[in-house]
């Protein structure tokens, strides 16, 4: 039998030990940490890569939500939250799944269960994918408030720390752990990578368009399907940015 390995990360030690009762039942999953914040559950997941995450969103130094746009490896995440019920649609329709506290057994086995069965289809489809990293990124887009997106971003030009409006920017590409911002022709590096900018831009007008990549669609004058099954954008200024065959999908689905 296959061990699927399982990290538990929540600021409570109560919730935590609840966690790892309920997971008694599963003989099939070994627990290999314990975080209590954030930043240690990064650590613990960039180096240990588990299969499984129980990640609770509400905790200090990181939130869930923060910790998640800094893994290096992508488990299968289960989360842990006190959110309304309004908000939690957005966790079942992107098949992501969540347990809202306070929760009970069955509750709980119905989650491990279908983080079970879909590490069984890791072999046709690994969670680390585009697809299930654009399911993610949606659900945290629909549980941000509307008013918490930046309007002006502060980035450093030379000497100077300029303010670029967000509306300006024609498309961000990951640069090693920074991201660039392309702007009127000029391109100006921020101090944060692609992933975090991917979750503090409004995600109604920066749509990720491939791994390193995100277009702001108010400057995208067309697309174009290309030989690779992808798509080539023109923006206004008449760069062209590629698209990649996993997200040209989500790209079609704003089709009118």
């Amino acid at each position: 039998m296959t061990m699927i390995r399982a990290i538990i990360t929540d600021d409570e030690q109560p919730a935590r030990q609840i966690v790892r009762e309920f997971l008694a039942d599963f003989t099939d999953i070994e627990i290999i940490a314990e975080c209590q914040n954030g930043r240690t559950c990064v650590e613990a997941v960039n180096s240990l890569a588990p299969e499984v995450l129980f990640l609770d969103v509400q905790m200090p130094v990181l939130n869930g939500f923060e910790a998640l746009a800094r893994f290096e490896h992508l488990p299968l995440v289960i989360f842990s939250t006190a959110y309304d019920h309004y908000a939690l649609r957005a966790f079942e329709v992107n098949a992501v799944d969540y347990l809202l506290k306070p929760y009970d057994k069955q509750r709980f086995a119905v989650a491990v269960n279908r983080a079970l069965e879909r590490c069984s289809e890791r072999n046709v489809a690994e969670p680390q994918n585009d697809s299930y990293l654009g399911q993610l990124t949606q659900l945290l887009a629909a549980v941000r408030p509307a008013d918490d997106y930046l309007e002006t971003l502060m980035v450093r030009h030379g000497s100077k720390i300029l303010a670029v409006k967000a509306d300006d920017i024609e498309w961000i590409e990951a640069a090693d752990d920074y991201a660039a911002l392309h702007i009127g022709g000029a391109e100006y590096l921020a101090g944060s990578g692609i992933s975090i900018l991917e979750q503090r831009l409004n995600p109604r007008v920066f749509k990720r368009v491939h791994r390193s990549t995100m277009l702001n669609i108010k400057h995208l004058r067309h697309v174009e399907p290309d030989a690779s099954g992808g798509m080539t954008a023109t923006m206004a200024s008449g760069a062209t940015v590629k698209i990649s065959r996993s997200y040209a999908a989500e790209v079609k689905k704003m089709l009118v």
